[in-house]
């Protein structure tokens, strides 16, 4: 799975722009889609996507999930998927970014025939999750060497499990510094679950721009966590 894209760069004057970018927009994003209004308009470069968007929903190419479609920044707003069939499965990606930094993915991965045969079990989908959780931040080290674990905690939701990381990646933001060219640093926080035959996991990011001052971690990981739960929340499973 490739997990980073090109970074974006952007200067002090988009500042502003950004927060309200990886802040409200992200949120509101997530909320059922107004029969007048679809968020896919504010995207470009989605022509060739592989799945389908309909009604302000972006539905997988398998068919395994449908979710809300973020409302991101325009101009820049992008949607990206792939779709891989294997020997054990079906896998896929879809990232919708924009320039100003505000970041919502998913990965997911169908469990191989071996796998299904343990069946649903607490402690089977927690290794699973905790298993993709490694391969992420495996991938995560590809890009930022220095990728360090900032939080790392299993929330148990009636029905679901789900696993919550956060990985600071020095120089590893989608964005980069526009006087540099270097990558800012970041905090990219995952959200990993198993539903059915599936593991899906749901990212984002916080990247803290040049001249401002940090928020406390705390804050931030909260922050971090609702914008995924808020998305989680949007999903639809056949």
């Amino acid at each position: 799975m490739k997990l980073f894209w090109p970074p974006m760069q952007l200067g002090r004057s988009s500042l502003k722009i950004f927060w309200l970018a990886a802040g409200g927009a992200l949120l509101a994003g997530c909320a059922s889609p107004d029969a007048n209004h679809d968020p896919a308009a504010l995207y470009r470069h989605y022509g060739e996507i592989k799945g389908t968007l309909k009604q302000g929903r972006y539905t997988a190419p398998d068919g395994s999930f449908s979710c809300a479609i973020p409302e991101l920044a325009e101009p820049g707003a992008t949607i990206k998927d792939t779709a891989n069939t294997t020997a054990d499965g079906r896998s896929g990606t879809v990232g919708f970014q924009d320039e100003m930094g505000a970041l919502l993915r998913v990965d997911w991965l169908e469990l191989s025939p071996s796998e299904r045969l343990q069946g649903t079990n607490l402690v089977f989908d927690r290794a699973v999750e905790e298993t993709f959780s490694q391969l992420m931040f495996s991938h995560y080290q590809q890009v930022s060497p220095a990728a360090s674990l900032a939080d790392h905690e299993f929330i148990s939701d009636p029905g679901e499990e789900k696993l919550f990381a956060v990985a600071l990646l020095p120089g590893g933001s989608t964005l980069s510094d526009k006087s540099s060219g270097q990558r800012l640093d970041a905090y990219r926080a995952a959200l990993i679950f198993r539903r059915g035959n599936w593991v899906y996991c749901l990212s984002t990011q916080f990247t803290k721009l040049p001249g401002q001052a940090a928020p406390p971690l705390a804050a931030t990981l909260a922050q971090l966590k609702k914008t995924l739960q808020v998305f989680r929340g949007s999903f639809q499973f056949p």
